[in-house]
């Protein structure tokens, strides 16, 4: 279960698997159980853009909420989703710290204070 060198040796020489992190990480945490029941899935990605299904961790997490029919929010560094929906990508709800931020400089140094507002707003329109 490792990437890279190690990993094709890993398959090669000692009959290993090959599997996306994503997945593993899923399967130690018993992740699919642990959201039976869930309303919403919160996620955090440091840039939403089109490359962002492209094997990160939210695609994984959009594969389990979308099986168990869990809607999801993302709040993200930035969005670029160069035209497209984030419902295109199956998540309902998207809020950026840039959103908020005075500058690029100003969102990293007070990304916490950021994160509590994107979390505050979440919490007064969805639930």
């Amino acid at each position: 279960m490792l990437a890279g060198g190690m990993g094709i040796a890993s398959k090669l020489f000692l009959n290993g698997t090959l599997e996306p992190g994503i997945q593993l990480i899923k399967n130690i945490a018993n992740f699919d159980t642990q959201i039976e029941g869930a309303d919403w899935i919160i996620t955090g990605e440091g840039k939403l853009d089109t490359q962002t299904m492209s094997g990160k961790t939210i695609q994984g997490v959009l594969t389990s909420a979308t099986a168990k029919k869990i809607k999801v929010a993302a709040f993200c560094g930035a969005i670029d989703l160069d035209g497209k929906q984030p419902e295109d990508f199956g998540i309902q709800y998207t809020d950026a710290v840039i959103n908020y931020a005075k500058d690029l400089e100003d969102s990293m140094k007070n990304s916490a204070k950021y994160l509590n507002l994107l979390s505050r707003k979440f919490a007064l329109k969805k639930l």
